[in-house]
This record gives structure tokens, sequence and C-alpha cells, in this order.
């Protein structure tokens, strides 16, 4: 192995962070080590909270569902860009650029904010972080990226922004090119590294979304 190995992948636990229209992340015990000689949980949690993968099937009914992505588009190079934003900023393709990475055709590219934090501190101010602007999400097309994430809860604009005519203009940008999304990613650790990444959605079928732990090692 060539260099140190980071998860970035945040935690899923019953105080975990998440809004009232997502709902908690419940965990029952079934079977327990004291009546028995295994433990056995039940889990109950909506596909898009803590870090999770975007299929394009979360907003198209055509296009591929979590089952559906080929193993080989789940690992790569990925550059992690460090935009340190503070509360509804904005990120541009400028910030690409001034990162000295080369973008490259099946890359992940990453936007570290700094806001991973917050999520980790159950601070509510987290739905409250950056997004990426239309001339980025366009940009990143062009280029054939692999995958977009991000440490904040969403590509699109922070949730109490959106008014009754909000668009996700950037989540149908992406998906709709066959670019992929995971969000609230751990990126401090990583900002302004090249890594190998390796992210694996749960395999459930036909779903628009899952959980997902990814694994970065530094190149």
């Amino acid at each position: 192995m060539k260099g140190q190995v980071y998860d970035l992948t945040q935690i899923f636990a019953p105080d975990m962070l998440t809004t009232k229209s997502l709902g908690p992340f419940q965990r029952k015990i079934l079977l327990d080590l004291d009546h028995n000689d295994f433990q056995l949980s039940q889990v109950s949690f909506a596909t898009h909270i803590g870090t999770h993968f975007d299929a394009p099937r979360h907003y198209y009914r055509e296009k591929d569902s979590i089952s559906d992505i080929p193993a080989e588009r789940l690992f790569g190079r990925a550059v992690v860009v460090d935009v340190q934003r503070g509360r509804h900023g904005l990120i541009e393709v400028a910030d690409v650029e001034k990162s000295g990475f080369e973008v490259r055709p099946g890359d992940f590219v990453f936007f570290n904010t700094g806001w991973d934090a917050k999520y980790a501190a159950k601070d509510p101010t987290f739905y409250e972080g950056s997004s990426l602007s239309e001339e980025l999400a366009q940009w990143l097309v062009e280029r054939k990226v692999g995958i977009v994430g991000v440490d904040t809860c969403s590509v699109d604009l922070a949730h109490d922004l959106r008014g009754p005519d909000f668009q996700p203009r950037i989540h149908r940008k992406l998906l709709s090119n066959d670019v992929y999304i995971m969000e609230c990613l751990r990126l401090t650790q990583v900002a302004g590294k090249e890594l190998q990444v390796y992210a694996l959605p749960t395999l459930i079928a036909e779903s628009d979304g899952a959980p997902v732990r990814v694994i970065g090692i530094e190149q």
C-alpha cells in the first residue's frame, strides 16, 4: 500500500444529524447477548442521510439506480479541492483552477469547505453550508468527471435558502450526465490531497441512493 489510509465516512448512529423530512436513523436490538448467543439488530433510515451516494435515479426514472452502477465506476483517482467557505458560500470554477489540480475524465472531484466538523458536532447550521455554482457543475460535466463529492449536506443550495420555487439544478445537471454525487463526506483530513478512492454504496435494488463507505489512500 502506497500511502496513508483515510476513512471519509461520517458514522451512522441514532443521534446522528438529520432533518425532519428525512427522519432519524433508528436501530432496534431484536436479540441481545444477555439472553442469546449472538446479537441481531434491525435498522431503519432514509437513503439520503449521513454519508451517502446519489444515483441518477434520485431524479430520473429512466436512469441508473444504485444497483445499476458498474463496479468500475466506484473507484478511481480523487482530488480534494480545499475551498474553505462559511455559511451560504458558493464554490466556483476558479476554486478548482486555483487548486493546481489537473482534472481528468473519470476523476472524483471532492470539495472540502471545512463543514464536516459541524456535522460531527451535530450543529444544525450544518444545513446552511456551501453549494456548487451552475457554471462549476457544467464545467465538471464537460470534463467528464466520475463523481462529485462534498462535505456539506448537498451540492445544491443550502436548505434554509430554498424557497417554494427551488429547483435542484446542480443535482439535475450532474446526475442527468451520469456524474454521481456523494454528500456529507469527512474531507478536512485530506484537504488538498490526491487520493485513490473506493466508494462502495450498499447494493440496494432499484434505489435512488444508499449509505456509502468511502476510503481514500494517499498517492
